[in-house]
């Protein structure tokens, strides 16, 4: 159960247009969730996100920021933003007046990091069986509390969040486009992606 200091500072961080989403957001979507997560990724939920609008907050205390990350602690809690990222109208749910993202997202979002998890392991880097164990748990948490998903609609929200995690991973920390000549590797890397993100049979271990 959230501390009335707690949702203060998640109203405080939705009045600069950022909220929860990973395992903090399944927290406050759930009451019955599993565990308490030690950390809150937030995410705009639009284009007009602004630094300045957190850089002053008495609850945050920020190690760094750059283009694409700010990381900050709150408590002791560690706090992570996405700066060029921002969720959909249509991918947001009011509970409470609280903006979380909704079942679809969180789901889509879950098949997306374990896409990512399997494409580590086929690249032959280390992955830790607890990172596996803790995200096949989160979808088979979602799946057994949510009867009506629609998964025509989940798998095109699995595209757009495997799309939006490659633009930011790809685009934003290599600075790509500043060399027009990579734009065929960007696009050959793209295709082969969402070619295999159709085979959700090859997800084993």
């Amino acid at each position: 159960m959230l501390s009335n200091k707690d949702k203060k500072f998640l109203f405080e961080m939705q009045e600069a247009e950022l909220i929860p989403q990973g395992d903090y957001a399944l927290a406050l979507a759930y009451k019955d969730y599993y565990y308490k997560p030690n950390k809150i990724e937030f995410i705009a939920i639009n284009e007009n996100f602004n630094p300045k609008a957190i850089a002053n907050s008495n609850n945050l205390e920020i190690s760094s920021m750059n283009e694409v990350f700010i990381k900050a602690k709150y408590q002791d809690i560690d706090i992570e933003i996405s700066r060029p990222r921002f969720i959909p109208l249509a991918y947001q749910k009011n509970k409470s007046k609280m903006i979380l993202p909704n079942k679809n997202y969180l789901l889509a979002l879950k098949l997306q990091q374990l896409l990512q998890i399997y494409q580590s392991k086929q690249a032959g880097k280390k992955v830790a069986e607890a990172n596996i164990e803790t995200n096949l748990s989160n979808i088979a948490f979602i799946l057994a509390k949510e009867k009506n998903l629609c998964f025509k609609t989940i798998i095109k929200d699995f595209k757009n969040a495997s799309i939006d995690h490659y633009f930011v991973n790809y685009f934003l920390k290599t600075f790509i486009f500043e060399d027009f000549e990579k734009l065929n590797d960007f696009q050959t890397m793209l295709n082969k992606f969402i070619d295999k993100s159709k085979n959700f049979n090859e997800l084993k271990w």
